[in-house]
């Protein structure tokens, strides 16, 4: 399946104005969040960023990876 723009015309907005809104954004978005330098804009849109864990690439962990154990603390991703 192909699509001309697979992230979507309104997410961005949606995530600066919903990230206002919210005291605490947890990315989650694994090593695939690299797609199209995604992670990148997702950073400069919400500069406050936390995660569970890291992955060795330095990515946010995606939440199907994490061990009950490793959502007990928060890393800022600054």
């Amino acid at each position: 399946l192909e699509m001309n723009d697979p992230i979507g015309e309104l997410n961005n907005a949606f995530l600066l104005e919903y990230s206002l809104k919210s005291d605490l954004v947890i990315a989650m978005w694994g090593n695939h969040g690299t797609y199209l330098h995604r992670d990148r804009l997702v950073k400069h849109l919400v500069p406050t960023l936390y995660c569970f864990k890291f992955t060795k690439e330095h990515n946010p962990h995606h939440i199907l990876y994490l061990s009950q154990n490793d959502t007990k603390s928060l890393k800022c991703m600054v």
